[in-house]
């Protein structure tokens, strides 16, 4: 009997796959407990059709952490800091700010660095990450 599993079974299958199992332990034990369905032709096709929009989810949502990196990938100071700090006292002011934009930009890279090395989290997830 074929079934198609709803949960991951320890030596039997994960969720989603079609196994082949005896009749009486798919009648009287994973169809009963809601482990699994019937592998019937209309089932395989609802099967296929699920993965394919789960795969095309994903995709999208790749896409959009990909152009959410890129679009983050230089850190900015925000612009009323810079000009709060370029309108009061020019020279010594201006060589702070730089100061300030330098190790802000090392810390900044630092903690995507961090957070890259530390979870599995994507480029686009460690750059929202890094900026709040």
């Amino acid at each position: 009997m074929k079934v198609i599993l709803k949960e991951n079974i320890p030596s039997l299958g994960y969720k989603d796959d079609v196994v082949e199992v005896k009749s009486g332990y798919g009648r009287n034990y994973l169809i009963p407990q809601g482990l699994a369905i019937i592998a019937s032709d209309a089932a395989l096709k609802r099967l296929a059709e699920d993965q394919k929009q789960r795969a095309h989810k994903i995709a999208k949502i790749h896409a959009d952490a990909e152009a959410a990196a890129a679009a983050q990938s230089q850190p900015r100071l925000p612009q009323t800091a810079r000009s709060t700090v370029l309108s009061t006292q020019p020279a010594l002011q201006r060589s702070l700010q730089s100061s300030v934009t330098t190790s802000t930009a090392r810390s900044s890279s630092l903690r995507l660095s961090r957070c890259l090395a530390t979870t599995q989290l994507s480029s686009a997830s460690c750059a929202t990450y890094q900026l709040t």
